[in-house]
């Protein structure tokens, strides 16, 4: 064993073993050189990684009656870009160089170099993507040994270009085209290259390297080109700017009229010094006012324009770096007469909301006052609608009326119409007995409610129940009846016919059974067994839940017990056995008027 060399670069040299030490010899090492530098840190610290090192490093494993020696590749470097060269180099647990080792592929069985006498080869990667290499070598300088194969990563990376502008202009005026070309790092022009402004034009370049761009804003227009990756190049972007200077544009009226009568409508159009239509122009005139579409044209109404000579202005606004002179043309508008025309559009009845249009010469008029002589009053909407509302049938007129403006006078119009009664059709909605959960019985109290069909409550309509009594209901439409026989019974409800509305009776069936009378026995504090002594308490109750006081309630025990129940219907009782037993408690009041009698039985334990 030679000695430690605690500046070696081999982590075999630092502890001083041969790279043949086992586990156990490599283990003994350290902790033998540890004890000797004790006191020394920096010793220490190069013995722990140098031991460290080691245990990093596949150690040979025996099979059998075969020793299995692992290959290890390192890659330098592990990054290239495509066309580059990788040196590989392969060793065994000793770091030394094994020669005769094959590369290839993960997943491909063809060999693409092997290793030298130094353990090292090159390799050059054409295509991009992480590759994984493959080290292996079948025979082993010794019969008893064989090598397991080793891995290593390859990262390849495109190539970088630099895209720039060997063409473009300094400054233009806006709207102006304009001529681009892009060339790589080497000068060689560049195709498919996407040529973007940030005022958000965009093109691409021809085989030429060529496009052609608008300017489309006043101002520093920024232009950027950027060419996606290709399977072995990747682009950055190039930028330049381009200097947008204004223009002005004079705006004019193109066959324009000249004379409209006050609601009329007008349409405008608005050329350039070109006879282009411009789009987005504002022509106003008094109060009306629009903006041109596509074709340069805005049609205006005249409803708020006061009769006289009127001049109409055509003005927009700076943009895109245009600058625009505005346009003026006269219209002579006219004042003029109409008289209003009402029609009822629904049938009148009370109490529906009934639509009445009013019309000037055919249009709707808003804005005008509608009323009928009952005193309902309404507006017009812009459609020339309004609704109003009848509260009593007969005859009776609605006039239409607009108050006069500076361009129109409004004459009155009327019409007469008929309004109708309504009908609704009483319906009982829900019945059922005042005791919840049971079917009703003669006798019974039944609330029944009484709806309009599409409707609310019916307030002041009679319920009667056949063989009964008859009520009316309330302003819940809610009316409480008794029905006296048993059977199959009619609950009828109707109402007379008031200023308001007629009223279609309806007529319910209803089973009504005859009153069973039933005694009920309940445990009050006792489960199903107690002990001898411990008090029991029971309550006897009727079908209603009614307590029953002064009714007889017997203890089949050995004394026979009976009793009776107080004033809350509860009897006590105590029972005294010798063994278990099961104890029957029941009622029987003195008179025999129930028509079933239920029991308790009870397990009593000594």
């Amino acid at each position: 064993m030679a000695g430690e060399d605690l500046n070696a670069n081999d982590p075999y040299d630092v502890l001083g073993l041969s790279r043949g030490a086992t586990e156990d010899e490599v283990e003994n090492r350290a902790r033998s050189l540890l004890d000797k530098y004790s006191d020394d840190h920096d010793a220490r610290t190069a013995i722990n990684e140098a031991f460290e090192e080691i245990q990093k490093r596949p150690s040979p494993v025996e099979v059998g009656d075969t020793t299995v020696v692992p290959l290890l590749v390192s890659a330098t470097p592990d990054t290239v870009s495509v066309g580059g060269e990788v040196t590989f180099r392969v060793t065994d647990h000793t770091d030394d160089g094994v020669a005769g080792v094959g590369l290839q592929r993960a997943g491909d069985g063809r060999r693409m170099a092997k290793t030298d006498d130094d353990g090292t080869e090159s390799i050059r990667f054409k295509d991009v993507g992480t590759v994984e290499i493959v080290a292996k070598k079948k025979q082993h300088p010794d019969p008893d040994h064989e090598y397991k194969k080793g891995e290593a990563e390859v990262e390849v990376e495109r190539q970088s270009e630099s895209l720039s502008f060997a063409a473009c202009p300094d400054a233009v005026e806006v709207g102006e085209e304009f001529a681009v070309r892009v060339v790589d790092s080497n000068g060689n022009p560049q195709g498919d290259v996407t040529v973007t402004t940030d005022a958000g034009s965009s093109t691409s370049t021809d085989g030429n390297g060529e496009a052609t761009l608008t300017a489309d804003r006043v101002g520093g227009l920024t232009v950027e080109a950027s060419k996606p990756p290709s399977s072995a190049k990747e682009f950055s972007d190039a930028e330049a700017t381009v200097s947008v200077k204004q223009r002005q544009v004079d705006l004019r009226f193109d066959q324009s009229p000249t004379r409209l009568s006050v609601d009329a409508r007008g349409t405008f159009k608005v050329i350039d010094e070109d006879r282009s239509p411009v789009r987005g122009v504002t022509v106003s005139v008094g109060s009306a006012g629009g903006t041109t579409d596509d074709d340069g044209e805005v049609t205006l109404s005249f409803g708020d324009v006061t009769p006289g000579t009127r001049t109409v202005t055509a003005s927009k606004g700076d943009t895109g770096g245009l600058t625009f002179t505005d346009a003026r043309t006269e219209v002579e508008v006219t004042k003029r007469t109409s008289d209003l025309d009402i029609r009822v559009l629904d049938t009148p009845v009370v109490g529906d909301s009934v639509r009445f249009e009013v019309t000037a010469g055919g249009d709707g008029v808003q804005h005008a006052t509608v009323r009928s002589f009952d005193g309902d009053v309404a507006e017009t909407d812009g459609d020339g609608v309004a609704r109003l509302t009848f509260s009593s049938f007969g005859k009776t007129t609605v006039v239409a009326s607009k108050s006069d403006t500076e361009q129109t006078v409004f004459g009155q119009g009327s019409c007469s119409v008929d309004v109708e009664r309504t009908t609704e059709q009483l319906r009982i909605s829900e019945y059922d007995s005042t005791e919840d959960g049971r079917d009703i019985e003669a006798g019974d109290d039944v609330v029944a409610k009484v709806i309009s069909v599409g409707g609310g409550p019916v307030e002041g309509a009679t319920v009667e129940a056949e063989d009964g009594t008859s009520a009316e209901t309330d302003d819940d439409g809610r009316a409480t009846v008794t029905f006296n026989g048993q059977g199959q019974k009619r609950l009828k409800t109707s109402k007379p016919p008031d200023e308001r509305a007629s009223y279609e009776s309806h007529t319910e069936y209803v089973n009504v059974k005859q009153r069973t009378k039933e005694l009920f026995l309940e445990s009050v504090n006792a489960p199903r067994s107690v002990s001898a002594g411990d008090p029991v308490t029971f309550r006897v109750v009727d079908e209603l839940g009614n307590e029953l006081a002064n009714t007889t309630v017997y203890a089949k025990d050995e004394r026979d017990q009976r009793k009776e129940t107080d004033g809350n219907g509860e009897v006590t009782f105590e029972f005294d056995v010798d063994n278990p037993q099961f104890i029957e408690v029941y009622a029987r009041p003195d008179n025999d008027q129930f028509d079933r009698y239920d029991s308790e039985t009870i397990r009593v334990t000594p």
